[in-house]
């Protein structure tokens, strides 16, 4: 038998650095709670009086415009298609929904809706024409139904129809763009709270429609304020209480997409949008921001500073809130 003649070298340890947001300079003090990510590079948020930002080089210096006749709405929902083209939608009445195609020099206005009750919480695509919004419940004849706009264009056109019905008291929150997600070729799903905790799922793009409850607190200011899916079945839900912002938050997690929910550890605080980065989930809200790296069963702080929406392009993560704030982290082990 011969010996070795030496031991093979012992890999060098990957190091996981301690998470931590670098601020950037957005050129705006507008409260900023959409946000989307297109890459690394491309990044756009929006927020109130009418204004939406934009970067191409990674958050490294930002162009701010406002939409044109805009400047009393709030812009909270938002999703960008490319550096030139995005769109955005604003909260409450009237609701309008505006698209540039030239990096927000120009912008035109594709839908507006007036009354009373009249409120859009969230949007989202499934690729570069089908997409969808969620709103607030209005009045019918056999009590509240949730209000849907479907577009098959990219949001130059659409089309209102019916959604589920609502119990009296229950609605979706707008705090991050975050409350609705596709889940595959022709799914769907959206979460509540107020009177009720719970998702709608539909999976004949957005026709039909069932619930489940979830096991997250419910009030007046309570409930499931986002969603995250990796794929079409396993997914994430985050809320808290924004009037209690540094009481326990809530998590949820399902890997069946959506038809039940098992609760998960508590994130130390309300919070309001979640995000899925390579092993590792991100929640952020008005109190702080957590990591998880074990599947939402244990969270790591990042820090205190208020946020309202957090996105990841890569191991890369961006997030806005109040004041015009914009955050860039990284999560490469090195």
């Amino acid at each position: 038998m011969l010996a070795a003649c030496g031991a093979a070298p012992t890999p060098a340890p990957v190091h996981t650095p301690p998470a931590e947001w670098t601020a950037l300079t957005s050129g705006t003090s507008e409260s900023l709670r959409g946000l989307s990510v297109v890459s690394a590079e491309i990044v756009w948020a929006s927020g109130t009086h009418g204004t939406v930002v934009h970067s191409i080089d990674g958050g490294a210096s930002w162009r701010v415009s406002v939409v044109p006749d805009a400047d009393a709405l709030d812009f909270r929902s938002l999703h960008a298609f490319d550096r030139e083209r995005a769109l955005v939608l604003s909260a409450g009445s009237p609701a309008r929904a505006f698209l540039t195609r030239d990096g927000g020099l120009t912008w035109t206005e594709t839908y507006t809706r007036e009354g009373e009750g009249v409120f859009f919480d969230s949007l989202a695509f499934r690729d570069a024409s089908e997409g969808l919004a969620i709103g607030d419940p209005l009045p019918a004849e056999d009590g509240p139904h949730f209000v849907l706009l479907v577009t098959h264009d990219g949001g130059t056109h659409w089309e209102e129809r019916v959604g589920p019905r609502a119990e009296v008291g229950e609605a979706a929150f707008a705090a991050s763009n975050g409350c609705l997600a596709f889940l595959g070729s022709s799914g769907v799903i959206f979460a509540t709270g107020g009177s009720a905790a719970r998702t709608f799922r539909s999976i004949d793009d957005a026709a039909t429609w069932s619930s489940a409850s979830a096991p997250i607190a419910s009030s007046a200011s309570a409930g499931i304020f986002a969603l995250a899916f990796e794929d079409a079945q396993i997914g994430y839900a985050v809320g808290g209480d924004y009037a209690a912002p540094t009481d326990p938050g809530s998590f949820a997690r399902t890997s069946d997409g959506g038809l039940a929910w098992t609760a998960g550890a508590s994130p130390r605080g309300y919070r309001s949008s979640i995000a899925i980065a390579p092993g590792a989930l991100i929640v952020v809200g008005s109190s702080g921001s957590d990591i998880s790296r074990d599947d939402g069963n244990t969270w790591t702080p990042i820090g205190d500073t208020p946020l309202n929406a957090v996105r990841i392009a890569g191991d890369i993560a961006f997030a806005v809130g109040p004041e015009g704030r914009l955050a860039r982290l990284s999560l490469r082990a090195r």
